[in-house]
Order: structure tokens, then C-alpha cells, then sequence
């Protein structure tokens, strides 16, 4: 009989993230019409349109990326693509023995990152452990 009872407690395990506590479950639901054009922007505002509404609602707002630090951002994105592939270059040289002392160029590819980063306007560990 025990076998049949370790059996049964195997086919019922749950797969997937535990339940939330009782007192974290949401049971309230609160319905809001929106035109089409509202809820585009909000969709363009967050992946899920009820956690950002719930975080408006509740005054706790996602932060925002300046329009301005996007176009940086994407502009920044195709000098960074082109440092990659000298990156690259220079490595497969370095590999084949054809020059040494590259770490500086790793620094660069980490203030890079880092800069990008910024123009987000996250935060980086840097930040973080100064604090």
C-alpha cells in the first residue's frame, strides 16, 4: 500500500512556480474600457498592460527612457556593433600571434557597456556598491 501511495503523491506534483501566499493573491479585478489608440500606448509602455497599470494606479511607475537617449542609444548601437568587429579582428590577430596587450580594448568594450547602460538610465553594480 505504501508503494501505491508514493505513487500517488508523485502524479500529483505540481510542475512550475509555487502558489503566492493567500495574502499576495490578487482576487479584485477593477474593468477599464480603452480606445484602441489608448491601449497601443500603454501596450508600447510595458509587456504587460495590467502590471503597468497597476504600478501607475499604485504610484509605483516604471521608469521612462527619454525619446532622446533612445535615439542615442540606437545610434550608439552601430558604433558599438563596429568596435565589436574590430574587437573581433584584432582578437583572431592576437590569437594567430600577431599582437599582444589587448586587455585595453576590453576596457573599452566595459565603458561601452557601461555608457549604454546610462543612456537607458539604469543603474550600473558600479553604481550600486557606491551607494
Amino acid at each position: 500500500m505504501q508503494a501505491t501511495d508514493a505513487h500517488d503523491q508523485k502524479s500529483k506534483r505540481r510542475h512550475g512556480p509555487l502558489p503566492r501566499p493567500a495574502y499576495q493573491l490578487r482576487r479584485n479585478k477593477i474593468s477599464v474600457f480603452l480606445t484602441d489608440e489608448e491601449y497601443s500606448e500603454i501596450r508600447s509602455r510595458a509587456r504587460s498592460p495590467a502590471a503597468y497599470v497597476r504600478a501607475v494606479v499604485l504610484s509605483r511607475m516604471p521608469p521612462q527612457v527619454p525619446s532622446i537617449n533612445i535615439q542615442a542609444y540606437q545610434e550608439l548601437a552601430r558604433s558599438a556593433a563596429n568596435l565589436n568587429q574590430i574587437a573581433h579582428n584584432l582578437n583572431t590577430l592576437w590569437q594567430e600571434g600577431g599582437l599582444s596587450g589587448l586587455a585595453d580594448i576590453e576596457d573599452i568594450r566595459a565603458e561601452l557597456a557601461e555608457f549604454r547602460i546610462k543612456l537607458l538610465g539604469l543603474k550600473t553594480q558600479f553604481d550600486e556598491e557606491v551607494q
